[in-house]
């Protein structure tokens, strides 16, 4: 996984500062603002933080949220203390079947040995123990595929779907009481349980799951 140096929230950065898709990191500038209790639609801030080596920051949906929405020292000192050990695999590591330090090549934790078995696993087979199958995609679909072809939004949760899987932390990160989170993102347009009023879209999920080095290019 990519592990991009000094990334600060300052409204100059590039996209490769930011390790994010330039289209997504440039509209991320575009929109940085507070939100407000109500704001149907509004988009979350993103507020990119240092990344020591082989370590990366893990806080729940609520937490995030309400980061961003009243970003002060002690919010920003609690977001970056949840500094965790374990990686996970990049998108670009699930496309080419990459080794990911100790975690070895993501495949093989699917059942998936050859090329054969990796261009039939559909997401269906991905998704048949959780639901929550994202937007766009149906059960039939072959993962290999929209891993490469996808939507962008399509790729991130498929890859937060995948780590979560086989890295206990990207799990524990994703859950708020004991709910996983990624069902209800799968539309597109998601609230935090402690934010009913504040409505994320496809961006602003995409930001949480990078910013939060759950899912990375």
């Amino acid at each position: 996984m990519t592990e991009p140096d000094n990334l600060q929230p300052r409204e100059t950065s590039t996209a490769a500062e930011q390790g994010l898709p330039a289209g997504l990191a440039a509209d991320g500038l575009r929109r940085r603002r507070l939100l407000k209790a109500g704001a149907t639609g509004a988009s979350v801030a993103l507020t990119l933080t240092s990344r020591p080596a082989r370590a990366w920051h893990c806080n729940s949906t609520s937490a995030w949220g309400s980061a961003q929405l009243a970003p002060t020292t002690s919010t920003t000192a609690r977001n970056t203390s949840h500094e965790l050990t374990d990686e996970c695999w990049s998108i670009t590591e699930w496309c080419n079947n990459t080794a990911h330090g100790s975690l070895g090549q993501p495949w093989p934790h699917l059942g998936c040995t050859t090329t054969t078995q990796i261009n039939n696993y559909t997401v269906g087979t991905l998704y048949k123990p959780y639901g929550g199958i994202p937007t766009g995609l149906t059960s039939s679909s072959l993962l290999m595929n929209k891993l490469k072809n996808g939507t962008q939004f399509q790729k991130y949760m498929l890859v937060a779907r995948l780590n979560a899987k086989f890295v206990t932390n990207v799990q524990n990160c994703l859950k708020t009481n004991l709910v996983d989170q990624l069902p209800l993102m799968a539309s597109g347009t998601y609230s935090p349980p402690n934010l009913p009023h504040v409505v994320w879209n496809q961006t602003d999920i995409i930001n949480y799951l990078a910013a939060n080095w759950m899912v990375q290019p």
